[in-house]
């Protein structure tokens, strides 16, 4: 071979090489039209559909009813509650020192603490359902937004106050 042929061989390899590179490029965006040219629907250019006769929003959180702990119905239905979603956190007693609690760094609460009953009970409800330890990822959604229905919170707000109550004999 000669000199002449290879240097041949080398440029056209080349060339093809070049050209195939820009059909590959052109193949693959040759055909998306530019962002400026496609068509926009602005924000404030929409309407939003109505809904669908019959929808039950969700935004609107379902207003929760308290219960005095002197109802003993509702401390009744309130411990049944803490047992459920309480009870492995924050122990039988409310110290903080439940079978799954015990593994936890900083502990669950002390619901026993006169701060906490010091609480009114919508400050309660928040400390309930977006404390510290309730959610499932850092920032993600509280577990117990998720866990307790709204209609539990009162009963169980009403037990959470008496385990801080002590009898004297």
């Amino acid at each position: 071979m000669t000199i002449r042929r290879l240097r041949w061989l080398i440029h056209s390899g080349i060339a093809f090489g070049v050209l195939g590179l820009l059909a590959v490029v052109i193949g693959l965006f040759g055909n998306v039209p530019e962002m400026k040219v496609q068509p926009k629907l602005q924000t404030h250019d929409a309407r939003m559909p109505l809904p669908p006769p019959g929808t039950v929003t969700i935004e609107q959180p379902t207003p929760v009813r308290f219960f005095d702990v002197a109802d003993a119905r509702a401390v009744a239905s309130g411990r049944v509650y803490y047992g459920y979603y309480c009870l492995p956190c924050h122990g039988t007693t409310g110290d903080g020192r439940g079978p799954v609690g015990e593994s936890y760094h900083p502990a669950p609460r002390d619901l026993r603490a006169p701060g906490i009953h010091a609480r009114a009970n919508d400050q309660l409800r928040h400390a309930m359902f977006t404390g510290t330890g309730h959610q499932l990822e850092n920032n993600g959604p509280r577990i117990l937004q998720i866990t307790i229905p709204p209609e539990h919170a009162g009963p169980l707000i009403a037990h959470v106050r008496t385990l801080g109550i002590t009898t004297t004999r």
